[in-house]
């Protein structure tokens, strides 16, 4: 999707937030929050070696048609909740509201970009958070049931490792991999924290010599998701080298300093 536009990419990242067993306290707060970050790899050509919340650039697959069809799959209620709960905060900024060709706009793209954030999480940090489809259709997830609480999947590990290898080389198996194990993208856990603009960067990583990934920007949908502890991880080799489990309202404060431009 991201390549239609011609001065930035659209994104989408997810902060996964857990409580603490233990409370700590410092001179200056008490924290009793874990959130998961991640460091980029040293040959990244966008902020390279800096310490980044799970997330990526969308994919076309992300807004495919087939998504409703497996969403539907769960019962006429679940469908209907579906688009009350991605569209209940109303049109949004531009990368929610904007018109789109007719082949990426049978997917509300408050949605699509839920899927990316759940894709891109498992890709970078082996984390799944779905849904099981079965459980849905008896017990569907509805607005009036808040906060929803994030749910990573149950399945073994071998079979996870499997097919997040799948994903990685092809991101259009994110949805296969979801109809064949009857599960959905966990979007009701993910609730819009922010929409963030990246500055123009200075040239960085492999080849910034040559002008590579010169005024690389992003249009990114920050999402929020609460777990009741955060799951093992597993960095992959491409982008991530690191994975760090740190105090959340540390960094969710620094992070509103960045210098960012904001839509």
């Amino acid at each position: 999707m991201s390549h239609i536009l011609k001065h930035w990419r659209e994104a989408a990242t997810l902060l996964l937030v857990s409580k603490t067993r233990q409370p700590v306290i410092s001179k200056l707060q008490t924290t009793n929050f874990e959130l998961l970050m991640l460091k980029r790899s040293g040959k990244s050509t966008f902020m390279p070696k800096l310490h980044v919340f799970p997330g990526g650039v969308a994919h076309d697959s992300d807004f495919s048609e087939e998504w409703m069809d497996l969403f539907g799959k769960c019962g006429e209620t679940v469908n209907h909740n579906l688009h009350t709960f991605v569209q209940r905060g109303g049109t949004g900024p531009p990368m929610f509201s904007r018109t789109r060709p007719d082949e990426f706009s049978n997917v509300p793209s408050e949605l699509a970009f839920r899927i990316c954030a759940i894709r891109e999480t498992f890709e970078e940090s082996g984390i799944l958070l779905v849904r099981d489809m079965q459980r849905l259709r008896n017990e569907p997830v509805t607005d009036s049931v808040q906060p929803v609480s994030g749910k990573s999947s149950i399945l073994s590990e071998l079979i996870l490792s499997r097919w997040r290898d799948k994903v990685n080389d092809d991101a259009n198996q994110f949805l296969l991999m979801c109809r064949e194990l009857n599960v959905l993208p966990d979007i009701w856990s993910l609730y819009e924290w922010s929409n963030w603009l990246t500055p123009v960067l200075p040239k960085s990583g492999p080849g910034h010599e040559k002008g590579h990934g010169k005024g690389r920007r992003y249009d990114t949908a920050f999402y929020l998701c609460v777990l009741d502890y955060i799951p093992n991880a597993v960095h992959c080799d491409k982008e991530i080298t690191e994975l760090e489990v740190t105090l959340s309202s540390i960094y969710l404060s620094l992070f509103n300093l960045l210098t960012f431009q904001r839509i």
